[in-house]
């Protein structure tokens, strides 16, 4: 007997990214393009590993791509299996209600989710249209946690004290990180190793870029660019057939929006014109497609002798827009004035309190030695985290910010050690990355 199955997640639908329509069209794109490949390849089961929406509270449009998109599998009678991700669980305040358990109730899908008991896990069968978290249907077993947060590594302890084997393979559904953002629902790779023998394949969600663990954990990532800085990694989904005892796994590349990102270090320049000779330099490297209509971010960094406030981004900005016909561009001036640095701390009362907080942050950052390269991105981030506290923010919008960040520097550092190494060393090096030791 053969089964198939779609294994996606993090489709973060309704993200108005930029507030620019046509990127709230390409998450829904994204997304409609890997139903058209279940359908076209009649698998019998299509999985969403946490993450369908971007935010907790949705639009009403946001609702209408779900349901048009649901519609076509449910017609093809194509079975939906999903569990909640961190971006998806209810208000706080508003009880266990949320857009997704709508949905199980509406029949657009089964949404796995464990119930709790004092605090412990309770593993039950699903019931229809209600919940549960063990589904099973002939030849295969589902099995969903969805996000636990710091309690994942508990979960899956009490999962596997309660579990039992099963003659037919077993899929466990969890959005989660493994040797991954530990503080933000990370889990070790041995806390989900005691299911190695009761779970076939594990169909993970949470982190945006594709990694897999020892042939039975997989993470396909975000089928769309959910921040810039994801522009190199892979975007896609995996297709999965299991019949007898092997599980054939198969990563399907998606359809998304091209991205491009650069980065330019301006020291060195004595005049302006030169900064602009020197980004106008990097952005020619770009490989666009005519009339890809992507989005390019340009990052500017060094120092100067000069402010860099004198750097007119607006116009950086119009020139390769114009230049690359693109629909978003973004440039991130980082470049500060040579010596600036040491005379404003020599002078803290000539200061502004922005000035001051930001110079304050940096010289943190900096005394942290390894966290050097990313000093500019950090402040920038410690600053929007004090915002949304300020505005008194959702929780998810402080940590998403914060898993972006360290899903970023993780696959960075990946990348460099790829590009430093031969081939068959950077190999090894990556599959090591993946499999665990490390950003989101």
């Amino acid at each position: 007997m053969s089964i198939s199955f779609i294994h996606c997640g993090d489709i973060h639908l309704g993200f108005n990214q930029y507030n620019n329509e046509e990127r709230f069209l390409d998450f829904h794109r994204s997304f409609s393009y890997i139903i058209d490949y279940a359908i076209d390849n009649k698998v019998d089961y299509f999985l969403i590993a946490g993450d369908f929406f971007n935010k907790r509270s949705i639009n009403p449009r946001t609702l209408s791509q779900a349901i048009s998109e649901l519609s076509r599998l449910k017609e093809e009678k194509i079975q939906v299996i999903a569990i909640e991700g961190n971006h998806d669980k209810a208000p706080y305040g508003e009880g266990s209600e949320s857009w997704m358990r709508f949905l199980n109730e509406q029949g657009y899908f089964y949404l796995l989710s464990p119930r709790f008991e004092e605090g412990s896990l309770v593993l039950e069968p699903y019931k229809e249209k209600q919940g549960g978290s063990i589904l099973t249907f002939e030849g295969v077993r589902f099995v969903g946690l969805g996000y636990q947060g710091s309690m994942t590594g508990r979960r899956l302890s009490e999962l596997n004290e309660q579990l039992e084997k099963s003659e037919v393979p077993t899929i466990l559904l969890l959005h989660s990180a493994v040797d991954m953002l530990m503080h933000l629902g990370g889990i070790k790779k041995e806390d989900i190793a005691v299911l190695k023998d009761k779970v076939d394949y594990v169909a993970m969600g949470h982190i945006h870029h594709r990694y897999e663990i020892d042939t039975w954990i997989y993470n396909p990532g975000c089928p769309e660019c959910w921040d810039v800085g994801e522009w190199a990694q892979e975007k896609g989904f995996y297709h999965v057939v299991l019949q007898e005892d092997e599980i054939d796994t198969s990563f399907i590349p998606g359809e998304k929006r091209p991205v491009y990102s650069c980065a330019v270090n301006v020291t060195g320049c004595e005049e302006l014109e030169e900064v602009y000779d020197l980004c106008g330099h990097e952005i020619e490297k770009l490989e666009v497609e005519e009339g890809s209509n992507p989005i390019v971010q340009l990052v500017i960094k060094g120092t100067t002798p000069f402010s860099p406030l004198a750097v007119d981004t607006r116009l950086l900005e119009e020139k390769i827009k114009t230049a690359y016909g693109c629909l978003i561009v973004e440039v991130v001036n980082n470049a500060v004035m040579k010596g600036e640095q040491e005379a404003l701390m020599d002078n803290p009362a000539e200061m502004n309190r922005e000035d001051l907080e930001r110079e304050v942050l940096r010289r943190i950052f900096l005394n942290s030695g390894n966290l050097n390269p990313w000093v500019d991105e950090l402040v920038n981030l410690s600053k929007k985290m004090k915002e949304l506290i300020y505005l008194e923010a959702e929780e998810q919008s402080i940590s998403a910010l914060i898993e972006n960040l360290a899903e970023k520097m993780v696959s960075e550092e990946v990348k460099e050690q790829v590009e430093e190494k031969p081939d068959s060393e950077a190999a090894a090096s990556l599959e090591s990355n993946q499999k665990g030791s490390e950003k989101s």
